[in-house]
């Protein structure tokens, strides 16, 4: 971990990867999130499983409902 960065909790990660699909995080966001996705592997599989999930809600919410 890089000394100048506040650790997170993988709560917190969680929450960051979340809010990272409506806006854009803040630059120390962003370090505290890469520093803790580069240390802790469930946290990275838990956020590309969100990467998924959000992908897969993009393509339901893009489709049009058949009459």
């Amino acid at each position: 971990m890089k000394p100048s960065i506040k650790q997170l909790t993988c709560r917190a990660t969680t929450h960051l990867v979340s809010d990272a699909r409506d806006r854009t995080l803040a630059p120390e966001e962003a370090a505290q999130l890469s520093d803790h996705l580069e240390g802790c592997g469930a946290c990275r599989i838990a956020s590309r499983q969100f990467e998924q999930l959000f992908a897969h809600l993009d393509t339901l919410l893009a489709r049009k409902p058949e009459l």
